[in-house]
């Protein structure tokens, strides 16, 4: 158990060693939670490639790793200027209501020690090919039941199977600690990122309805992958709102970066990486800075190149391309029935799972503002062509119409429920006046 925080605590100072000297003046609490996405993801790209260069000693693994270590830990001495941390602050609101969100999702935890049906199936059993650390990890790609999805990246079963080597045993208790951060993680960056863009009043109000809604707690500890990549797409959103505000070229790299490493997070992500791409390049067109998009480039290429590999060793047919070439699922477009079917199932899953969220309808009693437009924009333009790329996914979807969505829709609107939240807040007057300014 140690080890396994061990191995953690490992991934997240690699990852703030790299991110706090190119980030000198954010805040701490963003440079934490971002530290947290770059780390675990080399941690888990390295422990990926590792495997694929044969190299089955986990102590050579293990040495590498802290030698990064000790070089980032000196990059950072040297580059990043002394000064005194400030610890965050929260309020008692989000304390309390995370305190209950960590009881609900402790609930459903011990209920659920081995995840959900796809948490357990998809993600844990290719942990437990990766954590023998063997000829055989190559198994992962290979396994029979066709809703394995044996394209699907890496990110989570080689972050588990790396915490499993370091504590030496594949116990469920530090699968826990893992769903935990990335939950609550999710939860305190949309609180930073309001209270930043907005008021204080405002992140207390929506992050603390965040933490105490089930579908989101539940999912989390499910140990499945859609809140790990609402996070990633989280992170990516706001470095890029950082790099509208202050045009600076680390967070312009490191948002495509992490909207790259999503799709090394769950299939989903490779759609987000090409709209955020789209997007990010159209809002680079729009500042005039044609310069910046060299560094856009940058941020593509690393992400670019370790999904390429992992596919091209995957070697695993995909879904739905298989169902256009072989089942002629695009005839579906054609059908009015299917559309039908999704958006009763979609409806059916916001007014009965998420119904909390209307709450944040009533927060617009204060009127609207918005005084980030730029940002505000590029935020929406991310939900509604995500959501509308979400539809297309599934109107071309090779399987049961009716069975996909009504086990997977409720998931798939996860990966942008913070991403929506954050755009809605930003157009809400709530707390503006005690915004310090």
């Amino acid at each position: 158990m140690l080890g396994g925080i061990i191995g953690i605590l490992i991934a997240f100072y690699i990852g703030f060693f790299i991110i706090s000297p190119l980030m000198k003046n954010t805040e701490l609490s963003f440079r934490v939670v971002f530290s947290i996405v770059l780390g675990l993801s080399f941690s888990s790209v390295l422990y990926f490639f590792s495997m694929l260069l044969n190299i089955y000693n986990f102590s050579v693994y293990r040495n590498i790793e802290f030698v990064i270590l000790i070089l980032s830990g000196v990059y950072y001495y040297l580059k990043n200027e002394q000064k005194p941390l400030k610890v965050p602050e929260f309020s008692r609101a989000l304390f309390w209501s995370c305190l209950v969100g960590v009881v609900f999702y402790l609930r459903y935890f011990i209920n659920n020690t081995l995840g959900s049906w796809d948490g357990f199936r998809i993600w844990n059993i290719k942990a437990e090919f990766l954590y023998q650390y063997t000829e055989s990890w190559r198994n992962v790609f290979k396994l029979p039941h066709f809703m394995m999805h044996n394209d699907y990246p890496l990110f989570l079963p080689c972050t588990t199977a790396r915490i499993w080597k370091y504590a030496g045993i594949d116990s469920t208790d530090l699968n826990l600690i893992l769903g935990l951060i990335f939950t609550f993680s999710t939860v305190f960056l949309l609180y930073f990122a309001i209270k930043k863009y907005k008021s204080k009043t405002l992140a207390d109000v929506v992050c603390s309805v965040l933490a105490v809604t089930i579908p989101f707690i539940t999912n989390g500890a499910s140990q499945a992958a859609d809140i790990p990549l609402g996070l990633f797409i989280l992170s990516s959103a706001v470095a890029m709102m950082f790099f509208i505000e202050s045009r600076k070229n680390a967070y312009l790299f490191f948002a495509i970066m992490f909207a790259g490493l999503s799709a090394w997070v769950k299939n989903e992500g490779m759609m987000y990486f090409l709209v955020f791409l789209v997007i990010s390049f159209l809002i680079l067109i729009y500042l005039k800075e044609y310069k910046k998009m060299l560094v856009a480039v940058a941020g593509i290429i690393i992400p670019s190149v370790i999904l390429a590999i992992m596919k091209i060793t995957a070697k695993a047919p995909n879904d739905l391309f298989s169902g256009l070439v072989l089942l002629k699922t695009y005839k579906h477009i054609w059908q009015v029935k299917y559309y039908l079917i999704i958006v009763k199932h979609f409806l059916k899953s916001v007014f009965l799972n998420f119904y909390i969220a209307f709450t944040y309808l009533l927060l617009f009693i204060s009127g609207v503002s918005v005084k980030y437009k730029l940002q505000t924009v590029f935020l929406w333009l991310l939900v509604v062509i995500m959501s509308l790329g979400y539809f297309t996914v599934y109107l071309l979807s090779p399987h049961d119409m009716d069975w996909i969505l009504r086990n997977s829709v409720e998931r798939i609107i996860l990966q942008i429920y913070p991403l929506f939240i954050l755009a809605l807040s930003l157009c809400m007057k709530l707390g503006e006046k005690d915004r310090a300014n």
